[in-house]
């Protein structure tokens, strides 16, 4: 068994030192915009799991063999499909609405973050090719097309991508790699999975040691093996050359495969519980490459001179359907062809988003001007996109901030979030990194004694593996209507009736479309939930607690399709990443893989997460004018004058009379016209709620 183990390790080797010049093709893909810890830029060595594997002691043993002295040809190439930031068909509502893949905040980081890794190759040797396509709208003939010439043209003997979480990802990268073999059969293919924390190869294998790994205490049935001389026997009828072949194809390609994680626990603490037993040590990080250089022949392929795109460029499908949407609303006669709207809003919604993006594009240009190259910039008014500024926000964030933060208010704009998820979304940052740096700082420097105060970053890395793998195994059952629920509800799809309400209601009542629009407008009459949907069109960006209530409203209140929820995100957000957005709408909308029924109650939410008021003043300002008439009313006319001309300090004025002004919070109880889409009952936990009834205020009694 051993020989046989360092005979497939031996071949593996000889591959990587043909007579033939090495040039390496490094297809990045979106979720990869790094030099930094990743695999597509490193040596040709055995797997990570032959050389780690404590099992095999001669290969754990044996040195790594020595990096080549001269820097490798490497052609990085990135294919910027313009159909993905034009309307396509919805998820939700197919036949009636268009969706985005990649909306206008995401557009914004995206470029940023070519540019970024294009600058970083480029001053080791290196350079990255953006092309652009226009015709894969429904298919992936012109990418693969592109990528087989870029293959034949630069001679290419090494290619090389990573897999990433989704149907189309997967099924894109299924038919480059089938093109490959079938046109340059002698060309090696590598892949792998970087977007996670866990490598696929580390975590448990199998429903036994799942479920030991997850519940640790539990006493546990061992299962029968399987029959040994069957297994030798079936192993015997391959041949030498099999099963060189087959060790081959195992080591070039990531291991991984929906029927590798079909045990997997669909619960995130059993999965978390497992990986954390499993894996008491993660894989080191991949070398940075040092230097680098471009293939002979790279410079006079035509298209290599091409253009990273402006945002504004990128905009202008985008814009003409909303200035046509407008056109055809408006009192002249409707355009010959009328579009589709955009997940059923009005077009001055999308236009705002459009407009929102392209300001804050204006403004991270004018930072980036202002920086010293180092990614020192702020990044708090302005999300930035790049490795470079990714790097340098992580050590500041750990430094200074991630040991005090408050993740739970609904205002983290003072440091209380790392804000790495957009760097994590577009792979600007990989996992382990943020793991690395956030471990170092869990040693105090000065007594050596662990801390543990960034715990909670590590954590989040973990809760994110979950729905990575969830969204790699799950295929299009990730995107049903009806979800996958770990909890059987009492109105379900399966189990509905004739006299049981639909699980959604439907699209077709006016009704729906009236709060649907409402919610993405952000005119509910809920503060917490409109200054959310504020905060998220202008910038892209909103705290995870406040996406939890906005999720919790849309759903459990509203009882809208999850899915047009996910698809408003997936167009508004800045850090938008398939199994991460989908997988939290899953996972809170009461159809995914949570056994709790979670129904948050905003107004509760709002007077635990922002107690001052804050957050919603800082998006819904009128409420400042509200909560100024209401004091006046109790005699504190200090505010009077200031209320009359609309001085903009009311709010701070406000919190300095009374900090717990409950204007804020139920308006409707300090304004009769107050217009609230839900019963306000409905938004108080019972503890609130009988307080407030008992005591006219949601505040405990000092």
């Amino acid at each position: 068994m051993k020989k046989a183990i360092v005979k497939s390790a031996t071949v593996y080797l000889s591959m990587s030192s043909p007579s033939s010049p090495e040039v390496r093709l490094v297809w990045h893909r979106g979720r990869d915009l790094r030099l930094h810890d990743n695999a597509l830029y490193s040596r040709i060595d055995p797997p990570d799991n032959f050389r780690n594997d404590r099992n095999h002691p001669e290969l754990a043993q044996s040195p790594p063999p020595s990096p080549s002295t001269s820097a490798p040809t490497v052609a990085s190439v990135y294919l910027l499909n313009r159909s993905e930031f034009m309307p396509r068909p919805s998820t939700c509502r197919p036949n009636d609405w268009d969706a985005v893949s990649i909306g206008p905040h995401a557009a914004r980081i995206l470029l940023e973050s070519l540019q970024d890794l294009r600058c970083s190759l480029r001053s080791i040797g290196g350079d990255l090719l953006v092309l652009q396509l226009t015709n894969d709208k429904n298919n992936n003939t012109q990418l693969v097309t592109t990528l087989l010439d870029l293959i034949g043209d630069l001679g290419v003997t090494d290619v090389r991508w990573n897999e990433e979480p989704g149907v189309y990802e997967r099924r894109q990268s299924t038919e480059v790699r089938e093109a490959i073999r079938q046109r340059f059969p002698a060309v090696r293919i590598r892949t792998h999975l970087q977007c996670t924390l866990y490598h696929p190869d580390d975590l448990p294998r199998g429903p036994d040691e799942w479920n030991r790994l997850a519940h640790p205490k539990n006493k546990h049935k061992k299962r029968s093996k399987p029959n040994a001389n069957t297994n030798s026997n079936a192993n015997a009828k391959l041949t030498r050359e099999e099963t060189e072949s087959k060790s081959k194809r195992r080591m070039m390609l990531e291991t991984f495969s929906r029927e590798r994680f079909e045990e997997m626990p669909r619960i995130m603490g059993d999965f978390r519980n497992a990986a954390r037993n499993k894996i008491k040590i993660l894989r080191p990080c991949h070398e940075t490459p040092r230097k680098l250089r471009v293939p002979d022949g790279m410079e006079r392929i035509s298209y290599a001179l091409h253009q990273i795109p402006s945002l504004e460029e990128l905009m202008q499908p985008l814009l003409r359907h909303v200035q046509n949407e407008l056109d055809g609303d408006g009192d002249g006669d409707a355009p010959a062809a009328q579009p589709r709207p955009i997940l059923g809003l009005r077009p001055n919604v999308l236009k705002r988003i459009i407009t929102s993006a392209l300001a804050l594009d204006q403004s991270s240009s004018s930072a980036n001007d202002k920086n010293n190259g180092d990614g020192s910039s702020n990044t708090k008014t302005c999300l930035r996109g790049g490795e470079t500024v990714a790097l340098h926000h992580l050590e500041e964030f750990c430094d200074l901030h991630a040991g005090s933060a408050v993740m739970n208010l609904a205002d983290v704009s003072n440091n209380d979030s790392s804000r790495l998820s957009h760097y994590l979304a577009f792979g600007c940052l990989s996992p382990r990194r943020i793991v690395q740096e956030a471990s170092k700082r869990n040693v105090d420097n000065n007594d050596g004694i662990e801390n543990n105060k960034n715990n909670w970053l590590i954590s989040h890395m973990t809760m994110r593996d979950f729905f990575l793998y969830t969204c790699f195994i799950s295929d299009t059952n990730f995107y049903a209507s009806k979800g996958m629920p770990v909890r059987r509800k009492k109105q379900t799809p399966s189990t509905t009736t004739n006299n049981d309400p639909p699980l959604w209601k439907s699209f077709g009542n006016d009704q729906t479309i009236s709060h649907w629009n409402r919610w993405a407008e952000g005119t509910t009459g809920l503060p917490l939930i409109d200054a959310a949907v504020k905060e998220l069109v202008q910038t892209g960006y909103c705290s995870n607690r406040v996406r939890q209530n906005m999720a919790s409203v849309l759903c459990n209140d509203l009882r809208i399709d999850w899915r047009a929820g996910a698809e408003f995100f997936q167009l508004c957000l800045v850090d938008h990443c398939v199994g991460a957005n989908w997988g939290n709408w899953l996972y809170f909308s009461g159809v995914g893989p949570d056994p709790k029924h979670r129904h948050f109650r905003t107004v509760s939410q709002a007077v635990r997460y922002d107690p001052d008021g804050l957050y919603v003043t800082k998006w819904l300002p009128t409420l400042n004018r509200l909560a100024g008439n209401a004091l006046v009313e109790k005699n504190d006319d200090s505010l009077e004058g200031k209320i009359a001309i609309g001085d903009t300090s009311v709010g701070k004025s406000i919190r300095k009379l009374d900090g717990k002004n409950e204007a804020y919070f139920r308006p409707w109880d300090y304004d009769p016209s107050w217009n609230v889409i839900v019963d306000p009952a409905t938004q108080y936990t019972y503890q609130d709620k009988l307080r407030l009834d008992e005591t006219g205020s949601l505040y405990q009694p000092p």
